[in-house]
């Protein structure tokens, strides 16, 4: 019929089904939750290089034992940045300033999206560099549960920082993927 529009006709409608359905499954069976971010003691790395979809969504999920951006692109395959079977985002160049504590010139957003822009003759069975994937993903400021201004933040993946977060007295230190924000004007 014309106006029917098949669930196959809406990928990202698929795509965003599925996360939700895995990621209940992985908040319904988890023993414990953290309620709040634990802040970096260390930056470890930039981002070098990617293997996966050419477009990708993630969103964070702060519940133990994931803490993690948990991602899916065109193909419907859910995973990880922190997955190491396959390694899906490699270490690059150390970042400047290292030992900078806290979250400073990074943030960690519910979600974000990006997409390749190099080559499109490109295998995304390889690992491709990261400087090519355009991202982007939404942040409020505010303070004490007011609600700010809302910005765009755009960027290239091969900026998202690699980092260390403090111990949790019940979970042990914690690596993780975060994503840089700029700094604000005054």
């Amino acid at each position: 019929m014309k106006g029917e529009t098949s669930i196959a006709r809406r990928p990202l409608v698929v795509v965003l089904l599925a996360m939700t359905i895995a990621l209940s499954f992985i908040a319904a069976t988890a023993d414990t939750a953290s309620a709040a971010h634990r802040r970096p003691i260390r930056r470890n790395s930039f981002a070098a290089t990617f293997l996966g979809p050419n477009n990708f969504t993630c969103h964070f999920f702060e519940d133990e034992p994931v803490h993690d951006y948990v991602c899916a692109g065109e193909d419907d395959i859910l995973f990880r940045l922190t997955d190491t079977e396959p390694l899906r985002l490699t270490a690059g160049a150390e970042p400047p300033n290292p030992d900078v504590v806290g979250f400073r010139g990074l943030a960690i957003p519910n979600r974000f999206r990006c997409e390749w822009t190099g080559d499109p003759a490109a295998d995304a069975s390889q690992p491709r560099d990261a400087a090519f994937f355009d991202c982007v993903y939404r942040h409020r400021h505010g303070r004490h549960g007011h609600k700010g201004v809302k910005h765009t933040v755009r960027f290239q993946l091969s900026e998202a920082v690699f980092v260390t977060l403090e111990p949790d007295p019940e979970s042990d230190q914690l690596t993780l993927w975060v994503l840089p924000h700029p700094k604000r004007r005054r």
